[in-house]
């Protein structure tokens, strides 16, 4: 493949994933701004994983494989779009508990950051490409996430369909145990850390199950040649 080709693939991933972290970084420091009282340490530590998912993205890409980059940008975009779906059925539904819709959207997820793994080293029989496959479409995922449930939260801030929304999370009941006085303050250091915690603990659980899909999928590939 020319080094032309291989741009064309790389290069708008590359970009995408950068242009999701400067969104996702300005989506941070406006609710700071909107909300003074947030935790700096929320917010520093928010900025500072989207600061390494760009570092990565900036570094890294250029030195993997562009069938992996194609099929992560693949995997990626579809459990993005779950995480999405999952998050604006939730303001359109209102469900009154979205347990079991929690359940589905991460047991999808799961299963695609797994089939991503199988799917790539079935393809090239290397174990590594489908390690590196499910966890770059993890920290896609996770960042179309961050985006997501930061713009929600701001458009319907003080609305009675996002107090729906808290219903239904028990977010409320969380407020009630945290100590804390400030329900905005609670709600936006909540959306950071969870924020924070998803964009490490993603990828991490997607090379888990990666490992498992790749030594799968390399051991099929082996018996049945790849097409």
């Amino acid at each position: 493949m020319t080094s032309s080709n291989r741009n064309d693939i790389y290069a708008p991933l590359q970009k995408a994933l950068l242009f999701g972290v400067l969104i996702g970084i300005a989506l941070v420091l406006f609710g700071w701004i909107l909300i003074p009282a947030t935790n700096l340490l929320s917010v520093g530590a928010a900025g500072l994983i989207l600061g390494v998912y760009g570092s990565l993205a900036y570094y890294g890409f250029s030195k993997i494989d562009t069938e992996v980059l194609r099929w992560a940008g693949m995997f990626g975009l579809m459990a993005g779009v779950i995480f999405v779906g999952e998050i604006l059925l939730e303001y359109i539904v209102l469900p009154k508990d979205n347990t079991t819709w929690g359940l589905i959207e991460f047991g999808s997820v799961f299963l695609i950051y797994f089939l991503s793994s199988l799917w790539a080293s079935y393809r090239t029989v290397r174990a590594r490409s489908g390690m590196l496959t499910a966890i770059l479409s993890a920290m896609l995922s996770a960042l179309i996430w961050l985006i997501t449930i930061l713009i929600m939260f701001y458009v319907f801030q003080g609305t009675e369909r996002q107090a729906q929304v808290f219903r239904a999370e028990g977010t409320y009941e969380d407020f009630a145990r945290s100590g804390m006085t400030d329900f905005k303050s609670f709600v936006m250091e909540d959306l950071l850390g969870g924020g924070f915690f998803h964009l490490i603990l993603g990828p991490i659980l997607a090379a888990i199950l990666g490992s498992i899909g790749s030594l799968l999928g390399k051991g099929i590939a082996k018996i049945r040649p790849p097409c």
